[in-house]
């Protein structure tokens, strides 16, 4: 009833004269952001910054197995349903589509043909110098996608163990490996933060998109030591606190690399060239 009462009267409702307090109302940001963000961007490039919060991508992304069509082949039929599609010029397996009404009821996403996967994730298999039969170790796998990914990029040789922490997760992941057909991955249930002797020295590649680095001691000591700085977006005050302390390491003389969505790819490789950021990374 209060949402209703509101929307009849759009018109009516009175915000801050002042411009800050109105941006901060009408874009419900905290005051302290205004503030920050006016005084490094000024205050049109503070609304500017604000609106394109709320820009929404219309395409969903999603990935080929080109192991058994190829994206132009998947394009064809994705035209033939009048649907959208591009092709992304970072990884040609990735495409971009918009114009359907169920992703659950396409014929190519019911076959295991294509999947939801951002290109981010994609990234994580293509770096990760996986060959084929490898044993890789997925630590924070669900629902799934950077596994069978990699399964995948082996063609279906070796081993691929896929860990996450409940039930409820590894039944998502087993639900996508079923869909995509693939046999050569494993499921279990596992904390990662959580010592396993069976598996030390056994995987090729570890793969460990973990939610923070505190939980895990040893990770934890290596970016203490190397003066890492670890920027928590889920926490936009401590995240502009961690900034902050970049920038007293650079004043030290320190050199600071950046590594978006944990892709140490660099630090393996330091000739190795890596893409641009994407978007909120």
């Amino acid at each position: 009833g209060v949402l209703r009462n509101i929307s009849r009267s759009l018109d009516k409702i009175e915000y801050p004269k002042d411009k800050k307090e109105y941006l901060s109302v009408c874009y419900s940001i905290p005051m302290w952001i205004i503030e920050m963000w006016s005084q490094q961007y000024g205050i049109e490039r503070t609304e500017q910054i604000l609106n394109s919060l709320y820009e929404t991508n219309e395409y969903t992304t999603i990935r080929v197995d080109s192991n058994k069509m190829s994206p132009k082949q998947v394009i064809v039929e994705f035209e033939k349903e009048n649907i959208s599609v591009k092709q992304s010029e970072l990884y040609g397996n990735a495409l971009y589509i918009k114009g359907y009404d169920s992703l659950e009821k396409l014929k190519l996403f019911e076959d295991g043909i294509i999947t939801v996967q951002d290109e981010s994730s994609m990234l994580v298999g293509l770096t990760s110098g996986v060959k084929e039969n490898d044993y890789v170790m997925d630590v924070c796998a669900a629902p799934g996608g950077k596994s069978i990914h990699i399964s995948q990029l082996m063609n279906g040789t070796g081993r691929v163990q896929a860990r996450d922490l409940t039930e409820n997760k590894e039944r998502l992941i087993k639900e996508n490996i079923s869909r995509m057909k693939i046999k050569n991955i494993e499921t279990k249930v596992w904390d990662g933060t959580k010592e396993d002797k069976e598996a030390i020295g056994k995987a090729d590649v570890v793969i460990a998109d973990v939610p923070t680095w505190r939980n895990i001691p040893i990770l934890r000591h290596w970016i203490e030591l190397t003066k890492s700085v670890y920027i928590n977006r889920e926490n936009n005050r401590e995240g502009v606190k961690s900034i902050n302390k970049c920038a007293e390491n650079i004043k030290e003389g320190q050199s600071m690399a950046i590594f978006p969505e944990g892709d140490l790819t660099w630090v393996k490789d330091p000739d190795a060239l890596i893409s641009e950021f994407r978007s909120g990374a």
